[in-house]
């Protein structure tokens, strides 16, 4: 979503018009959920992802048709499975799109856009509001989540009634960080591919040139951390995701003793299978007891003999893809 808003921005700032398409409706074997987003430029799509394929074509041209015209509107995709083969989608399915054609001289849209990446930069809880109303004057909304306004809002998305219009609401970011403890080589090839998984991502360690710019420009957040005194820097929450990568197996299990005494939804500690059982007895010579040991996914990551930084960081963030889904759907 941030890098929708961050070209969106870019578009307007160059006064170039856009056409924002959503995903109103899916059933069946559509690919993308209600909410989901792409837009559309005079060049073609700029980012999002209605969900690829021949839908997705279909889709962008119908955007750069809309974008000439200047015209908001509906599309329905209702296929049998022999139709969805040419259009991406195997076993059939249902899928409708909204298509808003966005002008940089709305004015309101600047607010709502610059709106929307504080909070995502921010990792703050918002709504964005998407009209059903093809006429409406407001085709974009942001609301701060803790609000009067937002009371009955659904905790994922859905459609509602706001000030006597239709709108999809959705959730602007995912509630929940992700900390990162040890500024190596996993951590520096792991934080670009978690950003462009909107996980917000804060690094930290207990060297200062392991937090430097040049080393980690997209992380979202980096600190300087005692590993004997974590709760002194950040307050783990429920909703966060923790990382143990640090320089050695005693760091390591500095951390994991202050992480299992934290709320955090997931701990991730990384290791050979010798150094996990180290680990396991250590903590169960501490007093954990071996239901509080098995929050650890230890060895972190997917199971695809990742060996190297980079086939790490995609083993890890494919776990927390995977944690993640599971978490939202509960």
């Amino acid at each position: 979503m941030k890098e929708i808003f961050e070209f969106l921005l870019q578009q307007f700032e160059e006064k170039k018009p856009v056409v924002l398409v959503t995903v109103v409706n899916s059933h069946g074997s559509a690919p993308r959920k209600q909410g989901a987003k792409m837009l559309v430029g005079e060049e073609g799509i700029l980012a999002g992802t209605v969900g690829g394929g021949k839908v997705e074509y279909t889709c962008i041209t119908k955007a750069q048709d809309l974008l000439t015209k200047k015209e908001n509107a509906f599309e329905k995709y209702k296929l049998t499975p022999k139709e969805a083969a040419g259009l991406g989608m195997v076993c059939g399915g249902q899928v409708e799109m909204l298509f808003q054609y966005l002008s940089f001289e709305t004015k309101e849209l600047f607010t709502v856009i610059n709106q929307a990446l504080t909070a995502l930069q921010n990792n703050q809880a918002a709504y964005l509001l998407t009209a059903l109303d093809l006429d409406s004057d407001q085709p974009i909304i942001f609301l701060a989540e803790k609000s009067e306004d937002t009371e009955d809002f659904p905790e994922k998305s859905g459609v509602i009634i706001y000030q006597e219009n239709e709108y999809i609401a959705e959730v602007l970011s995912q509630p929940g960080k992700v900390y990162i403890f040890g500024g190596g080589h996993v951590s520096q090839a792991l934080v670009p591919v978690l950003q462009y998984l909107d996980f917000y991502t804060v690094v930290l360690d207990d060297r200062p040139e392991f937090l430097t710019d040049v080393l980690f420009p997209a992380a979202d957040q980096r600190k300087l951390v005692d590993f004997e005194n974590i709760p002194a820097t950040v307050e783990i929450t429920k909703d966060d995701f923790v990382i143990s990568v640090t320089r050695g197996h005693l760091f390591d299990f500095k951390v994991a003793v202050q992480l299992l005494h934290s709320p955090a939804y997931y701990i991730g500690m990384m290791g050979s299978a010798h150094k996990i059982a180290v680990q396991k007895k250590k903590l169960k010579e501490s007093g954990f007891s071996q239901t509080e040991i098995e929050r650890i996914y230890m060895p972190i990551g997917l199971s695809i003999k990742a060996e190297t930084p980079p086939e790490l960081a995609i083993s890890i963030a494919g776990e927390l893809i995977k944690v993640r889904a599971e978490k939202n759907e509960n």
